[in-house]
C-alpha cells in the first residue's frame, strides 16, 4: 500500500511539474502572438501598399519607354541633319 502511495505521489508530482511547464509554454506563446500581431499588421499594410503601387510603376515604365523611343527618334533626326549639313559644308566649301 505504501508503494502505491509513493507511486501516486510521484505521478502527482510529475503531473504538477508538467502542468507548470505547459502553463508557462502557453503564456509564452500567447505573449509572442501578442507581440507579433502589430508586426504582422504593419507588414500586411506595407505589402498592400507595394501591391497597389505596381500598376503605377508599370505606367511609369511605359512612359519612360515611350519617352526613350521619342528621344531616339529625335537623336536620329538630329544626326541626319548634322550629316546633311556636314556634307553641304564639305561639298560647297
Amino acid at each position: 500500500m505504501e508503494k502505491q502511495s509513493e507511486q501516486l505521489r510521484d505521478i502527482s508530482s510529475r503531473y504538477e511539474h508538467d502542468k507548470k511547464v505547459w502553463v508557462a509554454a502557453v503564456k509564452e506563446l500567447s505573449h509572442r502572438i501578442t507581440v507579433l500581431k502589430p508586426d504582422h499588421s504593419q507588414l500586411s499594410l506595407q505589402a498592400h501598399h507595394c501591391a497597389n503601387s505596381v500598376p503605377d510603376l508599370n505606367n511609369m515604365v511605359s512612359v519612360v519607354q515611350a519617352l526613350g523611343g521619342e528621344h531616339t527618334g529625335v537623336l536620329q533626326m538630329t544626326s541626319t541633319k548634322q550629316t546633311r549639313n556636314f556634307d553641304r559644308m564639305v561639298n560647297h566649301g
